[in-house]
């Protein structure tokens, strides 16, 4: 191969190389990513895309997770959780599904009232305490 051949492959080479680079380098990043945290004593809460998966043994104290509640379009309560507090989803007009295992005996006061989208709710036959305005 002639040198000015070489030098003319090496430099087509090398131009495509960059050119990838560049290419590589614009194209947009895809996270997922997940929130979440401590939401009582043995409970925790974690935001996966649009689902929001309540965990743990025993009661939830708090609603830990009202601020990504916009970006929450179903609810999913784990067995082991046994209550949730007042106003846990107030206004949480994003979500459309909830669901709650057998363990599940307490809801708290508006736990889920102005849920204006709101359209399935599985529930156990457990619940002893359901206040009035609990899906208001």
């Amino acid at each position: 191969m002639s040198k000015l051949l070489r030098t003319r492959c090496m430099k087509l080479l090398t131009a495509a190389v960059f050119s990838v680079g560049s290419l590589i380098c614009t194209l947009p990043q895809i996270t997922v990513s997940a929130e979440g945290g401590s939401c009582g004593s043995n409970t925790k809460w974690e935001l996966s895309g649009s689902t929001l998966t309540i965990s743990g043994k025993g009661e939830v104290e708090t609603n830990a997770w009202s601020s990504v509640l916009k970006n929450v379009t179903s609810v999913v309560v784990q067995d082991g959780v046994t209550s949730l507090p007042a106003n846990s989803f107030y206004n949480a007009t994003t979500v459309t599904s909830v669901k709650m295992t057998d363990s599940v005996t307490s809801l708290g006061s508006s736990c889920f009232t102005g849920c204006s989208r709101l359209k399935t709710v599985e529930l156990s036959d457990n619940p002893t305490t359901i206040p009035e305005y609990a899906f208001n």
